[in-house]
């Protein structure tokens, strides 16, 4: 069951003016062409989609699912694109890593930069649009459905959020690359419960990363620290003095910024690197223990089938890497 803030948070933002467009006019002067309808929603399209880097789409996943990303993605533009949405069904997320993007939020236009994060709220008209004379943008998406998101979106203080200026998205990361990788799975009896699961884990991270202080510069060089030494077998201790604090010190101001213990996203991080080890069939599964940071293989193996219920031999099985 899916549990959440039962505190109404409200939106504070963050300290970079978003770039506010006086009229709309720059989206009406483009013409779209009808492209398909549906719960209501009729999408328009005109010029070259964007080029996918990781992209997976799930369908229709009927009306009676409590939360549920039905598309999720990073892809990049360098060619003229627009998509007008009249009436939108689902809630989008658009986040810009580089270059420049255009979004209409019903009767609002902003110009996106770097950094910059669109919510487009379902029953209102929003248009995409990429102009190439800005050069090439990347982007990542996502569309997410369900009975429980007005609610959600509400104890989460995200209900009014239309625009964000956000620098650093690493937290969302891995949950964007676990939505697609559910998506891309296919099994509806596996991914529905699961795909749940981690949708609400990306809007509660969302919602933390937008109504918190920026993140502390000694807590961001940890974070870096942990993800390119993974497969080092440091202490808690050790890794607190390298960095200058005391183990308590370390883990409670890691704590305040992340909402976990310092080695809870540590075997985070391992499981995460884990799986697309696992998923890439490369590697026996002592290797990808080393790798993983564990010396002894029997150690990794209880972890993991503790966080995924499996081991992960049946963890490949299952995603149909024979090995």
């Amino acid at each position: 069951m899916l549990k959440y803030h039962r505190e109404k948070r409200k939106y504070i933002g963050k300290t970079k003016k978003m770039k506010k467009l006086n009229d709309i006019s720059l989206f009406l002067s483009h013409t779209a062409q009808f492209q398909r309808q549906g719960n209501g929603q009729s999408t328009y399209e005109s010029g070259t989609p964007p080029s996918p880097d990781e992209i997976a789409f799930s369908g229709d996943v009927g009306r009676d699912v409590l939360l549920y990303t039905r598309w999720a993605g990073r892809s990049e533009m360098h060619k003229f694109f627009l998509m007008r949405r009249l009436r939108q069904s689902n809630l989008s997320i658009e986040y810009i890593y580089s270059g420049t993007f255009h979004i209409r939020n019903g009767s609002e236009g902003y110009e996106g930069e770097p950094g910059d994060l669109f919510f487009l709220h379902p029953g209102m008209d929003h248009d995409l649009l990429f102009l190439p004379e800005n050069g090439k943008c990347r982007k990542f998406g996502l569309i997410i459905a369900g009975r429980l998101l007005p609610e959600l979106l509400k104890q989460l203080g995200l209900e009014s959020c239309r625009a964000v200026h956000l620098p650093d998205v690493a937290p969302l990361e891995p949950l964007l690359d676990r939505l697609v990788e559910l998506l891309r799975d296919g099994s509806p009896q596996r991914s529905c419960a699961e795909n749940a699961g981690v949708t609400f884990q990306f809007l509660q991270t969302l919602s933390d990363l937008i109504h918190s202080d920026p993140m502390p510069e000694d807590i961001r060089n940890l974070l870096d620290f942990l993800e390119t030494h993974l497969q080092e077998h440091l202490t808690m201790r050790e890794i607190a003095a390298m960095h200058g604090m005391s183990q308590p010190t370390l883990n409670r101001k890691f704590r305040e910024t992340m909402h976990i213990s310092v080695f809870q996203h540590l075997i985070s991080l391992r499981m995460h690197k884990a799986e697309n080890l696992l998923c890439s069939g490369s590697g026996s599964i002592k290797e990808i223990a080393a790798l993983c940071g564990y010396n002894n293989p029997l150690h990794f193996s209880e972890e993991f089938r503790r966080l995924h219920g499996c081991s992960p031999r049946e963890f490949r099985r299952k995603n149909g890497i024979g090995y």
